[in-house]
């Protein structure tokens, strides 16, 4: 009996609930209604249309919704005298090739007219009220639908459910998106990072990879035309001839791989299209900048279309070695593409992709160090630290300090650190006077004491300048094979990617730091077989030059390493098979 009572409270108040829901909707609607039939005076002159429609909004205290492109270039008749606001707007778009229609919050919403038929067949979440104006001729209606595949299949943007960012080429140039890195700039949650390593960090939401040495998985995935690559180029190579880049945020495993923990980024090229086009572009600039890029586009028959693609970017340094007394940290990289795609019959088609990047030049991948120099205790509680070693041991190499003093200029203290360490317990000889033990390096004296840093942060000093290459390649494949409601893809990959990187980790140049091996002697003072490592205070590194001083080295060589990727899958029945295999070379 209680049960059946409890039941008949929570079936009265769930009617009492949607009774108060459908009186609050109803009476919102009455009140924008109202507003919309209330007249307002309008004086507003004959001028361009989006300027015309803000003057609108003013007036009548509407809201109005349209897209810039799409009036761009329309003009708008004078609207002078007392108008219901949807007579107003209706009036002032007539003519031009657009409709209005309302939107359930009352919102105005000016569309072409191909958009608006869009719009009013696929928005059935509500009542929506729609005005038909007569349009004029237009060679090309714009929509303002955007078309992704981030379910691996052509969707409205609208209708996929991710948290999915997607720009095409255009709103890439626009927004001045030359490069992976550079996407953050217009994506909420991304971040982008490059440190002293080959790799670098595209975090979404935080989740990105820390480990970024060139043997490290990412936990964002990059892809190309919806084939993920291990070994990409994002980084350094620069967008062109690009139909969009899709962004998508949050775990994407289950369609790309164990390598989407935080999401995807996903780039598609321009395909070949059915008429004869072609483009380029020039750019130059300061610091000697010279870029190029452009795209050819050529129809073969009615079948079988070729599209051929390029950019090159050459620039000077924006950095000054004052060492080496070069600039340092310049461009010196171009892509190139080309696309075959054949469609003999509507049931199947057929593209073949091939792209080249290549990079030589000087750029560097970190940029200047600074620090406050710790020259170390010189006691400690009360007890006194009389030696300049031991007080270099007890140091941090550099103390905790604002970047904007002077102090922040200088190296570290590196006397006492564990690589310098390393290099003086070996004694290549004894000193020919005094018979004692010679080390490897100087122990008396800090490689980096006197060094003293320039305020310019674009000038740097080190012993030799970066070194720089990279050279990616990619071939892929793509096969479509329609069968009435089923439809099969195939898509096949190859990418062989090389890299080899060389710089001095540090931004200064220490003291000459080696002793001269050649004048050393034996325990009983006889000359010494050989010349030792360090003769004329020289050590020859075989990977980098002869030296006299301190160089902390990094490189980074990859010679090879190659992907072979492929996926097959049927869109109709809801199955997706995929296969990767990918093979690495030392």
């Amino acid at each position: 009996m209680m049960r059946r009572t409890l039941r008949a409270y929570l079936y009265s108040a769930t009617a009492v609930m949607a009774v108060a829901t459908a009186a609050q909707t109803a009476s919102a609607s009455t009140i924008v209604t109202a507003a919309q039939d209330q007249s307002y005076n309008f004086d507003i002159p004959a001028q361009d249309l989006a300027t015309a429609l803000n003057a609108f909004a003013r007036a009548s205290r509407q809201q109005v919704m349209f897209d810039p492109a799409a009036v761009q270039g329309k003009q708008s008749v004078a609207l002078t005298g007392n108008y219901r606001a949807r007579d107003a707007i209706q009036r002032m778009i007539a003519n031009s090739g657009l409709a209005v229609r309302v939107g359930r919050s009352g919102l105005f919403i000016v569309q072409p007219m191909a958009a608006l038929k869009t719009s009013s067949v696929s928005d059935t979440s509500g009542p929506v009220q729609t005005t038909q104006i007569t349009p004029v001729q237009i060679e090309e209606p714009i929509g303002t639908d955007i078309i992704v595949t981030a379910q691996k299949r052509e969707k409205s943007i609208q209708d996929v459910p991710i948290a999915v960012s997607a720009f095409s080429g255009q709103a890439l140039d626009d927004l001045k998106i030359e490069g992976g890195s550079e996407l953050l700039r217009a994506i909420p949650n991304v971040n982008f990072s490059k440190s002293n390593f080959s790799m670098y960090n595209f975090s979404i939401r935080g989740i990105g990879t820390k480990a970024i040495s060139a043997a490290s998985d990412p936990a964002v995935a990059v892809s190309f035309n919806n084939i993920p690559l291990i070994r990409n180029r994002l980084f350094e190579q620069e967008f062109f001839d690009i139909e969009r880049v899709e962004v998508l945020r949050g775990p994407q495993g289950t369609l790309y791989g164990r390598n989407a923990t935080a999401g995807v980024v996903n780039i598609l090229p321009t395909m070949p299209e059915p008429g004869f086009s072609g483009e380029i572009k020039g750019e130059v600039g300061s610091y000697n900048t010279t870029r190029l890029s452009g795209m050819l586009n050529v129809p073969i028959g009615n079948t079988l279309g070729v599209r051929v693609a390029g950019a090159w970017t050459k620039r000077d340094g924006f950095d000054y070695n004052s060492f080496t007394q070069r600039d340092v940290n310049g461009r010196d990289l171009w892509s190139t593409r080309a696309i075959v795609a054949w469609e003999p019959s509507p049931n199947f088609r057929a593209n073949f992709i091939w792209q080249h990047f290549e990079e030589d030049d000087n750029r560097s991948r970190t940029g200047k160090n600074l620090c406050t120099r710790d020259e170390g205790p010189t006691q400690v509680g009360s007890t006194a630290v009389p030696f300049l070693y031991l007080q270099s041991k007890l140091s941090q190499g550099c103390l905790p300090g604002s970047l904007y003093e002077d102090a922040a200029y200088g190296a570290p203290n590196l006397l006492g650190s564990s690589q310098y360490f390393a290099a003086a317990v070996q004694t290549p000889g004894r000193d020919p006077v005094t018979r004692q033990p010679v080390t490897g390096v100087f122990l008396d004296r800090d490689p980096y004491r006197n060094v003293a840093q320039s305020r310019n942060l674009r000038e740097i000093e080190t012993s030799y300048d970066p070194v720089f290459r990279a050279k990616n390649d990619l071939f892929q494949l793509n096969l479509e094979f329609g069968m009435g409601n089923v439809s099969l893809y195939s898509q096949t990959t190859f990418a062989k990617d090389s890299y080899y990187s060389s710089q001095d980790y540090n931004r200064f140049v220490s003291a000459p730091t080696f002793p001269d091996s050649g004048r050393l002697v034996d325990a009983a003072g006889n000359p010494l077989p050989n010349p030792g490592l360090t003769p004329g205070g020289i050590y020859n590194d075989p990977q980098l030059r002869p030296l006299q001083r301190l160089v902390v080295g990094r490189r980074q060589p990859i010679r090879k390493r190659t992907m072979v990727s492929g996926i097959a899958s049927a869109i109709g029945h809801e199955w997706i098979g995929k296969f990767q295999r990918r093979r690495e070379l030392p």
